[in-house]
């Protein structure tokens, strides 16, 4: 009988231990991450994993361990979407981190109506509509483009303006702000669908209309292209373009072409920051310190949130709203389930870019 009692007894340590073993690996956090490792903007994508991996680590320190699912987007929203699908049916992921336009629009869509959490990185603002766990980092567009409007405007007398747009939303976004200040009357628009990074012919019809600048906010690949094909042209006109494409080694091979031109983007990472992405990156520099600073600190965030929240997203959702600034990365928090930068304008002049505003 004894025997029989241990044996019983014995079982039921045993099936404890595999429904308290299942029940941890059930409830285990994980964050799924969209972002271009591959393809143009891998720097970018490169550079997020540097402070994502940051951000893990510090995390740890804290007695929260987040395992983070890492996938390419390539700038692709097909891409993206099998890479979301993947995350969700595959890995249970209980948030996703994506990154740019085609990914954030892609992936919100299909996360309509599923339990889980999506923090973007992107211009783009149609995906906080698909539910009220979407929250958006990255400049506003609209907002940045006619700030950087006004300031060319004012202070270096420019009044007609041509815009190279891409087809997509943050394409749109720019080109409502740039018209909100010249008017429609003095912006000439030519468009062009993505993938397209052949602009001779799209040049030419704006240098027809006897514009003083071009307005060239895109990805990278389709920013230097532009340059490109602007110096062939013989087309001096002021270019006013996305201060995060100008890399480091882009800033030096393309020194002659963006002379005195003008750029906008996201706050500098203040120092002590960027020696600490340094040493995380073995001592290097990273592609793009604003990629790595908003891996890290969005990180940290999603991690405590939900270490705080037990994985529920209206809970997630509330933490992340009563979010501190943070300066060392510019974050002023959030409001309205979008994050907070100030616009940084600057001109490159002499090797090195000089705010402006």
């Amino acid at each position: 009988m004894k025997i029989i009692i241990k044996i019983l007894l014995l079982i039921v340590l045993i099936v404890s231990s595999i429904f308290v073993i299942t029940r941890s690996s059930n409830s285990e956090i994980k964050i799924g991450v969209i972002t271009p490792l591959t393809e143009g903007a891998a720097y970018w994508g490169e550079s997020t994993l540097v402070g994502i991996k940051m951000a893990e680590k510090e995390l740890l320190t804290e007695g929260i361990k987040v395992q983070f699912i890492y996938e390419d987007g390539q700038l692709d929203p097909g891409v993206a979407l099998n890479a979301a699908q993947k995350l969700v049916n595959i890995d249970h992921v209980s948030i996703i981190y994506s990154e740019f336009n085609p990914a954030s629009i892609a992936v919100s869509s299909f996360l309509e109506n599923k339990n889980v959490f999506h923090l973007y990185d992107s211009a783009a603002m149609s995906p906080l509509s698909k539910g009220p766990y979407n929250f958006k980092t990255y400049l506003d567009y609209q907002d940045s483009c006619a700030d950087v409007s006004k300031y060319i405007k004012e202070n270096r007398g420019i009044k007609r303006v041509g815009v190279l747009k891409m087809n997509i939303e943050h394409g749109e976004l720019c080109l409502k702000g740039i018209q909100d200040v010249f008017g429609l009357e003095n912006v000439f628009v030519e468009s062009y669908n993505p993938g397209i990074t052949d602009y001779r012919s799209l040049i030419n019809k704006i240098k027809n209309k006897n514009i003083d600048a071009i307005f060239h906010a895109s990805f990278q690949p389709e920013t230097l292209a532009s340059l490109r094909q602007l110096d062939e042209l013989g087309i001096n006109a002021l270019f006013i373009g996305l201060a995060e494409t100008i890399t480091p080694d882009v800033a030096k091979e393309y020194s002659n072409l963006i002379m005195d031109d003008i750029f906008f983007g996201l706050p500098m990472i203040e120092n002590d920051l960027v020696q600490r992405i340094d040493v995380a990156n073995g001592d290097k520099s990273v592609a793009d310190y604003n990629a790595a600073a908003l891996g890290y600190l969005h990180m940290l965030q999603l991690g405590r949130a939900l270490d705080n929240c037990n994985q529920d997203n209206e809970c997630i959702a509330e933490y992340l709203l009563k979010s501190d600034p943070v300066e060392s990365v510019g974050f002023r928090g959030f409001k309205d389930r979008v994050a907070k930068f100030d616009n940084r304008i600057v001109q490159f002049t002499k090797d090195n870019f000089v705010e402006v505003k």
